[in-house]
């Protein structure tokens, strides 16, 4: 089971927090305010959230930039109402909204007032102490002081307008998230040390060079930033003629493999399919186009394996381990696992496959239809016939609600459903089922089509059951031309021709055994060549040299023929399978009639143990025990 940590994708939020405004203490320390739970905070065109018990909250916000529709706190106000009508942006930084106690509000304000006042009106007496010290020196004369008197009574009225700005702008202000330096300025001004504030502020340096300082480096930004957009063009443009040249590339490999998949060089189609995948960009349906090549023209199955791999693990980067994006994958790589006979790793992909379908689609769906296809080839295996036509049936008629892009999968299926009459007997219902298949595939493809080769070869396998061996003969010999054009010698579709052509030759009513005996080797040279040693299809072959070698009473290589077979049928399909009671026998038989009864009758026991001691098959077994023991 192919599994790696999901990627969970969040919706677009804001974080923040909910608190008290920090204060200024009368010595200029910070009494910091604290958070507050329990506040209500809205943002327009979403549902409303509550701060959590340390004040924090997580809005869910419509765009990268938003408003505020409200935050409240039954006896709170906002220190700073304009909040509501600011646009904020998605930040990484928390969003602080700041509320404070009403009756604190109240005293704070009037606290920063009373001092605030205090220095202006000492500043307003001093002043007027001066002028009337300057008429009783007879400094100025009664007509300037009473212009500077007057020059006073404005001052004071403009004090009124200053002591309302200074209060609302302190009294709003948050000292927890105000600097060090600017907290020692704002404590001179409220308690009036306004030399000090002047003193700190000129530590700074002269104002004036300041804003000449800033506008040369703004300037000197300015042209930054047009060199920057000259580079930025430059590099964009770039970046088109190398895209562009990407998707030539990429359609030239793509050419130069299909001009060698015509001339049916496969391993050079191979190549350029696999040097686009070396370009420099992820693309994972190159990669799978590359895997299915792999598996379908040159059997190469670990190479295929590989590949499905690395595309599994960049989709589940990408999308997370439950996305749809991943069933293509793993349906490739139950194929896989099912050509080489590993049938309980390409179950377990298969019900994998499964999960994700059901989670993702509805029931009928067509992504449902492949999983149902695969289902059905492994219970076909196990010969749970009743079982896989039943998925058969299912995939088929969702492949049929959207049959204009389905015929090839339509006659997929409907091959199938031959392959599953035909174990069961009914070989003329089997040639319907494949006559079907065939018309599918007909439908976009021309005769040279290597589906159309796998019906021929299995409608040739059911005439020669009817014993039609003419007919089949013509039929075998349609699919090898066709395999060969397609795929070369060396496929696991050429050796299943030979193994065709052995039973065909051995079936006849003059049999050819020479012939048979040669077809069957060369069945077996390819499949161990590409199959491997331990392959279902590689038993078979020794399974029939050995009925071949038993038949021309070569019994010692029949039976070392014979137990290789049972080897990798034991293997494959487990100790109790029928298919190794059927092994059991036939090692049986031969040893009978090569005179070793003692290993006959412990095969045909063995035998009995598999296939039951009741039915046709146990009653031949018991006769030929009986045979033997009467003897």
């Amino acid at each position: 089971m192919f599994a790696l940590s999901a990627v969970v994708a969040s919706g677009q939020t804001q974080q923040g927090y909910v608190k008290t405004k920090g204060r200024l203490s009368n010595n200029g320390t910070v009494i910091h305010g604290t958070r507050l739970s329990g506040a209500v905070v809205t943002v327009r065109g979403r549902n409303a959230v509550v701060s959590n018990n340390d004040g924090s909250f997580t809005l869910l916000i419509p765009d990268k930039c938003f408003y505020l529709q409200n935050v409240q706190k039954q006896g709170y106000v906002l220190t700073d109402p304009d909040m509501l009508s600011k646009q904020y942006y998605q930040s990484k930084n928390p969003l602080v909204l700041v509320l404070e106690d009403k009756l604190q509000q109240d005293i704070e304000k009037r606290s920063i007032e009373r001092r605030i006042r205090n220095k202006l009106y000492s500043q307003l007496q001093n002043r007027e102490s001066e002028i009337d010290a300057l008429k009783e020196q007879n400094r100025i004369t009664e007509e300037k002081y009473s212009e500077l008197l007057q020059e006073l009574n404005r001052n004071q009225d403009d004090n009124e307008r200053i002591i309302k700005d200074m209060v609302n702008r302190y009294a709003a202000m948050d000292f927890d998230q105000t600097d060090d330096f600017n907290l020692r300025i704002s404590d001179c001004i409220i308690n009036g040390r306004l030399t000090e504030a002047d003193s700190l502020l000129r530590s700074k340096g002269d104002i004036n060079v300041r804003i000449v300082e800033l506008r040369h480096f703004q300037e000197q930004n300015t042209k930054d930033e047009l060199e920057l957009s000259k580079r930025k063009k430059i590099i964009e443009k770039n970046k088109e003629v190398a895209q562009k040249e990407l998707q030539n590339l990429a359609q030239d490999c793509y050419n130069k493999f299909e001009i060698f998949k015509m001339l049916h060089q496969n391993d050079s189609a191979a190549h350029y399919l696999e040097l686009r995948t070396t370009l420099p960009v992820t693309n994972v349906k190159w990669n799978m186009e590359l895997a299915e090549f792999c598996m379908s023209y040159l059997a190469d199955f670990q190479r295929a394996l590989t590949i499905c791999e690395k595309c599994y693990r960049l989709v589940v980067e990408s999308y997370g381990e439950q996305s749809s994006e991943l069933l293509p994958v793993l349906n490739t790589i139950c194929a896989i696992y099912y050509y080489q006979a590993e049938y309980k790793k390409s179950k377990e992909i298969c019900q994998q496959a499964l999960a994700i379908a059901t989670k993702c689609y509805q029931e009928g769906d067509l992504p449902f239809a492949e999983i149902y296809d695969h289902l059905g080839d492994l219970l076909y295996e196990q010969g749970d016939y009743k079982q896989a036509e039943m998925y058969y049936k299912k995939g088929l008629a969702i492949y049929e609600t959207d049959k204009e892009n389905c015929y090839d999968n339509i006659g997929m299926v409907l091959n199938s459903m031959g392959a599953l009459t035909s174990s069961q007997g009914d070989y003329p219902k089997a040639i319907e089922w494949y006559e079907k298949a065939k018309n599918a595939f007909l439908h976009y493809h021309d005769e040279d089509y290597p589906g159309i080769a796998m019906v021929n070869i299995n409608i040739g396998f059911n005439l020669k059951e009817l014993k039609r061996f003419d007919e089949a003969l013509e039929y075998y010999n349609k699919a090898y031309a066709i395999w060969k054009k397609n795929y070369g010698e060396k496929h696991p579709y050429i050796a299943d021709y030979y193994n065709n052509l052995g039973g065909l030759y051995d079936e006849r009513p003059e049999p050819d055994y020479q012939q048979a005996l040669f077809c069957y080797q060369k069945a077996l040279e390819v499949n161990r060549a590409i199959r491997g040693e331990k392959h279902p299809n590689t038993g078979l072959c020794y399974n029939n040299m050995a009925y071949i070698y038993t038949t021309i009473g070569e019994y010692d290589k029949a039976i070392e023929c014979y137990k290789k077979t049972l080897s990798i049928r034991i293997e494959t399909y487990g100790a109790t399978h029928s298919k190794v009671g059927y092994t059991f026998r036939n090692i049986a038989i031969t040893y009978a009639r090569s005179g070793n009864n003692n290993e006959a009758l412990h095969y045909f026991e063995r035998a009995l143990d598999v296939l039951g001691h009741e039915g046709p098959e146990a009653d031949m077994i018991k006769k030929k025990i009986a045979e033997i023991k009467g003897q």
